[in-house]
């Protein structure tokens, strides 16, 4: 009898593992695939930055190398201290959702904890800094 329950609740654990993922794999889908960027006209550029994805205006070291030049920080992965979230306007082939990847993924979910953190294409901010 021990053996049987214990069996049964081997089986369970499975079962709970497999609604796991499965949860997260809805989850996943229903991800949005393409991403709206925040519209903005001014911008701080002694903020926090994270830059992602290819630009087409400039290379994306250039990008970094103006953001510290004028007084900026720029991260490697978006965090809560996040202000500007730039994103380079060719899709990357190495995106893992598709349409954007891990580091645009971090900052939607943190905008879906209410912080403060905009996203930006590469056109807003090259209008910004007179591009």
């Amino acid at each position: 009898l021990l053996k049987v329950i214990e069996d049964k609740e081997s089986e369970i654990q499975k079962l709970k593992r497999q609604l796991q993922y499965q949860e997260q794999f809805i989850t996943e889908l229903n991800k949005p695939d393409i991403i709206e960027t925040d519209e903005i006209f001014d911008i701080d550029l002694t903020g926090k930055f994270v830059v992602t994805g290819l630009f087409i205006s400039m290379r994306r070291s250039d990008v970094v190398h103006y953001i510290y030049n004028h007084g900026g920080t720029v991260l490697s992965a978006p965090t809560r201290a996040t202000d500007y979230l730039i994103v380079g306007g060719e899709k990357s082939k190495t995106w893992k959702y598709g349409q954007y990847g891990t580091k645009i993924r971090k900052g939607l979910d943190l905008r879906e904890k209410d912080e403060k953190i905009l996203i930006i294409s590469e056109e807003d901010f090259m209008r910004c800094i007179g591009g």
